[in-house]
C-alpha cells in the first residue's frame, strides 16, 4: 500500500518503521515543520509535505497527531481519494466525516522514538465508517501484527481508560517508588526483579489472584508503620487510596 503520514511525533515515527518493515511505501510525511519530520523522511525514503499539500492519491492516510489537533489537521487536508484514519484511543472517528472513507487505526502501545518494539505483537484496534474503510484498516493492521481487533468508539474509549490505569498510572507509581528509594539512599534498580515478576504473574494468572502485600493481608500494623515513614504528602495520600481499594477488594 501507499501511505501518507500526517504527524512527526513518536507514533508517526514508529508507524513509519512498522509500515516499512511490512513492505509498504510511504509517499509523504506531512506536518507544520519540515525539521520535525526530517528523521522520518530520511529513514522512510519519502518526501516532506505541508498538511494542505499532502499527495491526494495515497491508498491510506494516517493522522498521527495529538487528540486536540485531529479536527484541525483533517480540515487542512485536501480532498484525498484514499481512506483516512486517526490513531487516537480516546477520540471519535466522527472528526473525520469530511472524507468519504475514514476510521481509526489505534495501536495500543506506549511510544518513544528509538525504542525497539516488536510490532508483530502490537495490538491494533480499528474501526471504519464503511466496508471499504474497515477492510483497508484491517488489511494494513494485519500486514504488521497478528493482534488486530475491531472496536467501536465506546469500546476504544473504555480500552483507553484501562490502558491509562495499567500503563500511565503504573509508571507514575514507579516514579514515586524511585523517589522513595533514592531519598533513603537506596538503588531504584533493585526493584526491577520484583516488578518484572509481578507483571508476569498478573498476566499468567489474573491481577486479582496475583495480589500480595500488607493491604491484601489486612496487616494493619505494617500499613500504619509505612504511613508514618512516608514523608511526601502526595505519596502518602496515594498509598492510602490504593491501600483502601485493595482492602475493599479482598
Amino acid at each position: 500500500m501507499h501511505i501518507s503520514i500526517i504527524g512527526s511525533g513518536n507514533v508517526a515515527w514508529h508507524l513509519a518503521k512498522a509500515f516499512l518493515q511490512a513492505g509498504h511505501t510511504i509517499d509523504a510525511i506531512a506536518c507544520r515543520n519540515s525539521q520535525h519530520a526530517a528523521d522520518i523522511v530520511q529513514f522512510s525514503h519519502s518526501s516532506y509535505s505541508t498538511i494542505d499539500n499532502v499527495p491526494i492519491d495515497s491508498d491510506i492516510y494516517i493522522i498521527a497527531v495529538s487528540d486536540a489537533s485531529i479536527l484541525d489537521v483533517a480540515q487542512q487536508m485536501p480532498n484525498v481519494s484514499g481512506a483516512v484514519y486517526h490513531t487516537s484511543g480516546a477520540s471519535s472517528m466522527d472528526q473525520l466525516t469530511g472524507f468519504k472513507h475514514y476510521g481509526v487505526f489505534y495501536p495500543c502501545q506506549t511510544f518513544s522514538k528509538g525504542d525497539i518494539i516488536d510490532y508483530a505483537k502490537m495490538p491494533f484496534f480499528i474501526e471504519g465508517n464503511d466496508e471499504y474503510a474497515s477492510h483497508q484498516a484491517d488489511s494494513l493492521a494485519r500486514s504488521i501484527s497478528s493482534n488486530v481487533q475491531f472496536a467501536t468508539g465506546i469500546q476504544r474509549t473504555q480500552l483507553h481508560i484501562a490502558a491509562v490505569i495499567a500503563s500511565n498510572f503504573t509508571n507514575h507509581m514507579l516514579h514515586l517508588a524511585k523517589k522513595q528509594m533514592e531519598s533513603n539512599g537506596l538503588d531504584f534498580n533493585m526493584l526491577q526483579p520484583l516488578v518484572s515478576q509481578t507483571m508476569a504473574k498478573a498476566f499468567s494468572t489474573t491481577p486479582f489472584d496475583a495480589q500480595t502485600g500488607p493491604a491484601r493481608r489486612h496487616d494493619t500494623n505494617t500499613i500504619e508503620k509505612h504511613k508514618l515513614l512516608i514523608e511526601d504528602i502526595n505519596t502518602r495520600n496515594i498509598y492510602n487510596i490504593i491501600t483502601d481499594s485493595i482492602k475493599k477488594t479482598y
